[in-house]
């Protein structure tokens, strides 16, 4: 099918949580399908004068406004195609043009100022917009994920979704400013960033000497917390010499809210997490919380268990409060499978890894305080060449490790965050770097695949 080149619509747009989203999915149930492509990622360039003449005007709200950019629907290389599009918009009627040309020939057109080969009435609007406002140049790279749903009754009425929003302004002239390397649909879901919860409905779990709980989805022996239902359980007060036990089938998702939560555990993992499809690790906004061991590790089953948090399932990270994590004889995070961290403080002094993902590493946003005996973050998978990856979103980080600050064995991609690492052993064996990442940078202290 010939892709569509002009458009006329109304558009509405409004900002909304994760929840108001589902309950408008809700809502369109029945009435709405996801479109052919499903979720995409979208890549756009957006073209300006040097003082920023497009954008200034169309802060100032006016009933007209206008602009050019180039977009991709998926990743390219500089021979497939890309849209140039000159989009209008009076009142809230939207009208956008556009042209499907070879990258490689837009980005040289668009950098020379050089007509693009096309005689055709949308090249003649194209040509004249790019003549009255002479000379423009690439001043934002924009990405977003996007779901897009139609009407079933064959209506010409839509709903987009847009997520996961980010931009660089600069590496604006290069193919790669269209492509990226990392498809975050596929590293981040919805869930992973709400980081509220009822607390009426939610399992109370007061920690103590001894800690209790009435639901048939804890159980507890001594100093030993075992969840094994799907649900949210909020912990608060302090255990000494324990642990807390998620053991819950493979099907099920768990949710840990922390809430002035300090567990310690001499011999073993703070918070253990042997069976689940996935845990979220939630700090209560405004919260302390500290997990520790005291130095030793001394098996409980058949895992190796090395870490204040260890899991054997996909595990995210995320809240709005602090989590205090210290460690004399091991790592600080342990996944065995993929670890998300979405938002929240970190502060972790250990004797190994800061974050470890088996499979992968990925961070969209938070501050981190990493102290380790070895690196501070890192993925390692000997297994799967195609896993053992970290993607850094954003955040803002301050590592001193004696081995690297961040490790991956496979690839590694940073979008953005300002970093302080020290790695190597410190100043007597190592550089400290800092520095402001733009999206695709790159920086010292950082690792491949660590012997």
């Amino acid at each position: 099918m010939a892709a569509q080149m002009t458009f006329q619509r109304y558009e509405l747009k409004y900002l909304l949580n994760p929840a108001q989203k589902r309950a408008v999915l809700q809502a369109m149930d029945g009435h709405m399908g996801l479109d052919q492509y499903g979720r995409v990622t979208i890549r756009n360039i957006y073209y300006d004068t040097e003082n920023f003449r497009l954008i200034r005007r169309s802060l100032e709200r006016p009933c007209y406004k206008k602009k050019l950019r180039v977009r991709s629907y998926r990743q390219v290389s500089s021979e497939e195609p890309v849209f140039v599009e000159l989009k209008k918009k009076y009142k809230s009627v939207v009208y956008k043009r556009r042209l499907s040309l070879p990258e490689g020939l837009v980005s040289q057109s668009l950098s020379q100022n050089t007509p693009l080969p096309v005689s055709s009435q949308i090249g003649h609007e194209i040509a004249y917009f790019r003549s009255y406002y002479h000379p423009l140049i690439p001043t934002v790279f924009l990405s977003y994920q996007r779901e897009a749903f139609y009407a079933v009754d064959g209506g010409d009425f839509r709903v987009t979704f847009d997520d996961h929003i980010l931009y660089r302004q600069d590496q604006l002239s290069s193919p790669s400013a269209t492509s990226s390397n990392v498809d975050l649909s596929q590293l981040f879901s919805d869930r992973d960033f709400e980081i509220g919860y009822d607390e009426e409905s939610a399992v109370h779990i007061p920690l103590g000497s001894p800690s209790t709980c009435d639901s048939d989805a804890v159980t507890v022996d001594g100093s030993t917390i075992t969840i094994t239902q799907e649900g949210t359980y909020l912990l608060t007060g302090t255990l000494e010499d324990g642990m807390v036990v998620v053991q819950a089938p493979e099907t099920d998702k768990v949710q840990l809210v922390l809430d002035g939560a300090h567990i310690t555990s001499s011999t073993s993992a703070a918070i253990y997490i042997p069976s689940a499809d996935k845990v979220f690790l939630t700090t209560a906004a405004d919260s302390d919380n500290t997990l520790a061991n005291e130095g030793s590790y001394v098996a409980i089953d058949d895992n190796n268990i090395d870490g204040v948090i260890f899991s054997k399932s996909d595990l995210t990270l995320n809240g709005a409060g602090t989590l205090t994590i210290t460690s004399q004889g091991g790592h600080g995070v342990v996944s065995k499978d993929d670890l998300v961290v979405t938002c929240g403080t970190y502060e972790i002094n250990v004797s190994s890894h800061g974050l470890s993902g088996k499979d992968s590493v990925a961070i969209a946003n938070g501050t981190f305080t990493l102290q380790t005996g070895k690196d501070g973050i890192q993925s390692d998978n000997e297994e799967d060449t195609e896993k053992g990856f970290v993607y850094l979103g954003d955040g803002n980080y301050t590592i001193t490790a004696d081995g690297d600050g961040v490790s991956a064995s496979s690839w590694m991609q940073i979008d953005g965050g300002t970093y302080t690492i020290t790695s190597g052993g410190g100043s007597a064996n190592g550089e400290a770097h800092t520095d402001n990442m733009q999206p695709g940078g790159g920086m010292g202290g950082m690792g491949g695949r660590r012997p």
